[in-house]
């Protein structure tokens, strides 16, 4: 089934994502004048770890979730 236009659910995902996106932008700015932008990067990527190892645990991919932590040394 193809869809031409986006749905409701589709269109509040894609909203409710840019205004999440906005949101980090405009924290930056505001405590970059103490912390090093590197430092926030970091911080988001050691987020987006423990939600990408959620997701991987909910569908029951234990291996890629121990293989996630274990590349976390390198």
């Amino acid at each position: 089934m193809r869809k031409d236009r986006l749905d409701s659910v589709g269109f509040a995902t894609l909203i409710g994502v840019a205004g999440i996106l906005a949101a980090n932008q405009i924290i930056i700015k505001i405590v970059d004048q103490g912390l090093q932008p590197v430092f926030f990067a970091g911080a988001r990527s050691a987020i987006a770890i423990l939600f990408v190892a959620a997701w991987m645990a909910y569908r029951g991919l234990w291996a890629g979730c121990v293989g996630l932590i274990w590349g976390q040394g390198f």
